[in-house]
């Protein structure tokens, strides 16, 4: 069974690395930003262990709801780096490469000399350590955000778009999506602020969150009907991540 599974995945490996050419990386790493840290009262005692899941909180500290950013950057970097946000659904890993193994932005941007934040807002992905009581419900929304993110009509692909067609690439994109653990969505701005309070990075935001209505029928419009929606409507997915 292992050397089947192992088997798998390499097959898995194969079928979306291709040739890449390399880039000259003088710094990468990640660093957690934000976020908050409950302190129980009491002293820790070290010898009341009581499981894995369940513990003996006394004395004891839990820090949650932060962001974490992977950065990476290039020699000769240019001035300004470049800081990625996710929309709804998803994390960094949108950015970094397609789900066909091809650049993403954060990558294509990199070979070009800039500097690149790849950020997993609190309570998704790497930053899953929320503060939130929530419950996670295995909810069946694929075909739901194949529309969301302008691949096309489910189960029709929009003409000329780049998405590749094959299934294992759309299996790869869905399994990309995280669940939300996060608190309410204004917390979780207030930390965006704070990563980009600094005048020297400029942020990327993906369009398209939360699907607009149109006024008549009060349906939820594809994003590429976004000429549908309201004014008001446009500048909310223009300027939401």
């Amino acid at each position: 069974m292992k050397k089947i599974i192992l088997s798998v995945l390499l097959l898995s490996v194969t079928a979306i690395a291709g040739a890449q050419e390399p880039v000259a990386i003088v710094k990468q790493g990640h660093f957690s930003v934000g976020g908050t840290t409950t302190q129980r009262p009491g002293v820790y005692d070290n010898s009341k262990f009581v499981g894995w899941a369940e513990q003996e909180e006394t004395g004891q500290s839990y820090r949650a709801d932060h962001a974490f950013v992977d950065f990476q950057i290039p020699a000769d970097s240019k001035p300004l780096p470049l800081v990625y946000v996710h929309g709804y659904g998803g994390s960094g890993v949108c950015w970094q490469m397609t789900p066909d193994g091809r650049d993403g932005f954060s990558t294509l941007m990199l070979r070009r000399g800039w500097s690149c934040y790849v950020v997993d807002l609190p309570g998704r992905g790497r930053a899953g350590r929320t503060s939130a009581m929530t419950t996670v419900k295995p909810v069946a929304d694929e075909m739901f955000w194949f529309d969301i993110w302008r691949i096309g009509i489910w189960p029709n692909y929009n003409e000329g778009v780049q998405f590749p067609k094959d299934s294992a690439s759309l299996s790869q994109f869905f399994r990309e999506m995280t669940p939300d653990l996060s608190l309410p969505s204004a917390y979780w701005l207030n930390v965006s602020a704070t990563i980009f309070s600094s005048p020297t990075r400029q942020a990327v935001f993906p369009a398209g969150y939360p699907p607009c209505r149109t006024r008549k029928s009060k349906q939820s419009c594809p994003m590429n009907r976004a000429d549908s929606c309201s004014p008001k409507e446009k500048s909310r997915n223009v300027s939401t991540g």
